[in-house]
């Protein structure tokens, strides 16, 4: 028993850091699949911890203690950087991070193997409390996913004739893109000239628009469904935190309903953003697969994106690694270059095209030059201007 709870508190503590991660982010319509690689990696680091602990310590709870420090010096830039940020500091630099685990785990070893510390009370004290963790976090999502299970989608079938007068639609949400009226007073951006070239090339931009919903999820599924929520969603109200059942709504939306039944094509570019990473009722989906933004904020969590930012800076690759950030400046161009294709591609029916993109929501990808940087969050309203937005117009 004693050997047991030595090897089992480790795997919990791994455990608890995404399960915490995925229960603080139900709201974001996250689903079982995009929880399944963090943990996969959690399990991964603890299985590498325990085999670091066997190589410095033959005694089990001493062994435990010393995978635990490793497991919890791996996720050093997520707890430092929570507390420093509580305490209005800095975050330190990814190297920083990387010199204070490689010292720290030695350290915790020698410090571990000169004193008493591992004891089998210890064990077991620090099994059931990340169990009674892991259990109550691992409850949340349980209990959210079986409240709002994935909906069982009844196919609309497209009809088989279009009327040849319908145009094909494109719909472009640009994340957290605000109006041309709000650029000009608050950030001195004159977008008029970049609006007259979508004019142009067909876009209809609606005047003196304003969303419904602070959250992406709640504006989009009253954007598709063209209604309200209160009395879409069964019980959602003002102060409903679970955003799940909107979600839901932004797959199986009325205005695709519609279309499809007008022998409209449905195509749906995949995004980074967890409700919008698939919908069931598309003809098309592409690309074929992303990778979703939360693995890539729990990674933003841990060593590896600071072993990430370290070698990048001197390769240049940080955009062009898959866990780095969420749609980067080389996601973006395959993205538009997909919608070029489809745009190109002559068919014999009107389509629906819907695509979004994280931009120029934070944290900030570009440059002013639209070229790749580390993903930060900008602390002015300033600095968000001239990199995010400006970056955006280009």
């Amino acid at each position: 028993t004693t050997t047991m709870t030595a090897l089992l508190y480790p795997v919990l503590v791994s455990l608890a850091v995404p399960l915490a991660l995925a229960a603080q982010n139900l709201g974001q319509g996250l689903q079982p699949a995009d929880v399944a690689v963090p943990i996969a990696l959690a399990l991964c680091l603890a299985v590498c911890a325990d085999l670091l602990g066997r190589a410095l310590s033959n005694e089990p709870d001493k062994r435990a203690v010393v995978a635990t420090s490793v497991v919890l010096f791996f996720y050093t830039p997520g707890i430092l950087g929570q507390l420093l940020a509580g305490l209005g500091s800095a975050s330190l630099p990814p190297l920083a991070f990387m010199l204070i685990a490689v010292s720290g785990v030695p350290a915790v070893a020698v410090a571990t193997a000169r004193t008493g510390v591992g004891s089998p009370g210890l064990s077991r004290f620090l099994c059931y409390l990340f169990l009674i963790l892991c259990t109550y976090q691992g409850a949340q999502l349980a209990w959210s996913w079986a409240r709002h299970p994935d909906p069982q989608l009844k196919q609309v079938a497209t009809a088989s004739t279009s009327d040849p007068e319908d145009p094909d639609i494109w719909l472009i949400v640009l994340d957290a893109y605000t109006s041309p009226t709000v650029l000009l007073e608050s950030y001195d951006l004159d977008a008029s000239e970049f609006l007259l070239q979508l004019q142009n090339r067909g876009f209809q931009l609606p005047a003196n628009a304003r969303t419904n919903y602070v959250s992406t999820v709640l504006s989009l599924a009253a954007l598709l469904n063209r209604r309200y929520l209160d009395s879409a969603v069964d019980g959602f109200s003002a102060d409903t935190k679970d955003l799940r059942p909107g979600a839901g709504l932004l797959e199986d939306n009325q205005t695709v309903r519609d279309l499809r039944e007008r022998g409209y094509e449905f195509i749906f570019f995949r995004s980074a953003f967890p409700p919008l990473s698939q919908n069931r009722l598309a003809d098309l989906q592409v690309p074929d697969r992303v990778t979703g933004e939360f693995t890539r904020y729990w990674t933003r969590q841990t060593l590896l994106a600071s072993a990430i930012r370290v070698y990048c800076r001197g390769t240049k690759c940080l955009d062009r690694l898959f866990i780095a950030q969420a749609e980067g400046v080389v996601e973006v161009d395959r993205k538009i270059g997909l919608m070029t294709q489809v745009a190109r591609q002559r068919v014999d029916r009107p389509r629906f095209v819907f695509t979004h993109f994280l931009l120029p929501h934070g944290p900030m990808r570009l440059t002013a030059s639209c070229e790749p940087r580390e993903a930060i969050w900008p602390t002015t309203a300033e600095e968000a201007a001239h990199d995010r937005l400006r970056s955006l117009y280009a």
